[in-house]
């Protein structure tokens, strides 16, 4: 039987199966879903019985998810009209990951659950369920409360710092009987908005948990990965900050054009572009690296690198990948700024055509409809907060096997002129001097961005 049509019959007017369960949760963890959570998901699951409001800023890998939804099934399976919302940064997110996770639960558990449980809701009984609401729609957040005579109302927002501060809001207004709960989690990955105010403020109306790696048993976390996230991105990255010791980024992080968050709920999705682009970045010294991508349907799916400051050997690599990876006239694109414009004339010469990008020109204004009336310093700010605007709209994402895109577009920063009004990126000498490194494959992949005429990203959706 299919996950999604596993059900039992319940008489919506006889109490909840599991009601000898509604204050002992770790019980029915063991006695109705045959699981039994570390020593910290024992912690979380008692404060929230106790406190009703629990946050959670934990490392990669900690099992956070997996115990939400097992939070889930109790709660609607012990306390009768009880109403469970559920959201997290992104439809994908939810409706993947968490709402898998809780089919996962119905379906394996050792006692059978009460309802229906299907792709995005949990039905026991009309005023009775459980529900997903993808935060990008603020609408739907109005109106959740606990109904009938017992009805109790739980909230669980996962991933919840990438979730804006207008999900916060909505919440508090729902939020206000005394028999609501509300559990937040996620990694700590963005420094500013509502779940990061809770850590900083640390009000005594709240249980504030914080997990890292090391904090996690050996059986769930694989202390192979630790080690591969210390020689990816080092102990002074965000990436390890973050994801490995699960706290949150230093108030310096709000420069960032990419933020850790904002990669990871891009990771998710899936956008609908049906077209193949190539970004080339030239290398300016043997140093660094000459890098092609591939974005296809909107996502990246290929690269390569090299180091030759010779030209004749980048002309030859950048005009083999465009016919093995089958790239159009036109959509091609070299910078230009150094020696980038050889390339591209040779390219040409070869029958290759090519959308030569100049990154220090002026900014054409083809992705208005997207960017807004922004004033950019340049052609690369211009092109670099398209892509930035492209990732939070759904409508581009860097899948997460690309550490060098990702270790790269965690460097840059922004360093707007505010006396002239003008968009620009920190100088390129000022950012190679404070990471060591030129971020080649950021630059690759934000050279793919250019594109002729009209705005073609809003006509993917």
């Amino acid at each position: 039987m299919a996950l999604e049509e596993r059900s039992s019959k319940l008489d919506p007017e006889t109490e909840a199966p599991y009601s000898i369960y509604k204050n002992k949760p770790l019980l029915f963890f063991r006695d109705v879903l045959s699981w039994t959570p570390w020593t910290k998901q024992e912690e979380i699951t008692n404060d929230l019985l106790k406190v009703k409001r629990v946050a959670v800023a934990s490392c990669n890998g900690s099992g956070k998810t997996a115990l939400a939804a097992r939070i889930v099934a109790w709660f609607l399976s012990t306390r009768k009209d009880s109403i469970i919302v559920t959201t997290s940064a992104t439809g994908a997110q939810l409706y993947g990951p968490f709402w898998r996770n809780i089919r996962q639960v119905v379906a394996t558990s050792k006692k059978k659950l009460p309802g229906t449980c299907m792709t995005k809701a949990w039905q026991v009984a009309p005023q009775w369920y459980a529900t997903g609401i993808a935060s990008d729609d603020e609408t739907q957040f109005q109106g959740f409360h606990a109904e009938g005579e017992h009805g109790e109302l739980l909230v669980v927002i996962d991933e919840a710092s990438g979730c804006e501060n207008y999900v916060f809001d909505a919440i508090r207004g729902y939020l206000t009987r005394p028999n609501s709960y509300l559990l937040l989690l996620g990694n700590p990955n963005r420094s500013t908005g509502g779940f990061a105010e809770l850590f900083k403020r640390k009000s005594e109306n709240w249980s504030l948990h914080s997990i890292s790696a090391f904090d996690v048993p050996e059986n769930i976390m694989d202390r192979a990965w630790i080690e591969e996230m210390r020689e990816t991105y080092g102990e002074n990255s965000l990436q390890w900050t973050v994801r490995v010791l699960g706290q949150f980024p230093t108030k310096g992080a709000d420069l960032q054009l990419y933020p850790l968050w904002l990669l990871e709920n891009a990771a998710e999705q899936f956008p609908s572009d049906k077209g193949r682009h190539m970004g080339v970045d030239v290398a300016r010294s043997g140093a660094d690296n000459n890098v092609a991508c591939l974005v296809e349907d909107g996502m990246l799916v290929n690269f390569q690198h090299w180091q030759s400051p010779d030209t004749t050997v980048s002309t030859e690599h950048v005009a083999r990948l465009a016919r093995e990876w089958g790239v159009v006239p036109g959509n091609v694109h070299v910078e230009v700024d150094g020696i980038g414009g050889a390339i591209v004339d040779r390219l040409r010469e070869a029958g290759i055509e090519c959308d030569a990008v100049q990154s220090g020109g002026s900014p054409l204004g083809d992705w208005r409809e997207l960017v807004g009336d922004i004033r950019f310093a340049n052609r690369k700010a211009e092109l670099s907060f398209a892509l930035r605007q492209c990732l939070m709209k759904g409508k581009m994402s860097i899948p997460r096997q690309y550490t060098l895109f990702w270790k790269d577009l965690d460097h840059i920063n922004i360093e707007p002129d505010i006396e002239k009004g003008l968009f620009k990126l920190e100088p390129k000498k000022k950012l190679r001097a404070r990471t060591g490194a030129s971020p080649d494959f950021a630059d690759a992949l934000i050279i793919s961005m250019s594109r002729q005429g009209a705005c073609p990203v809003i006509r993917w959706i």
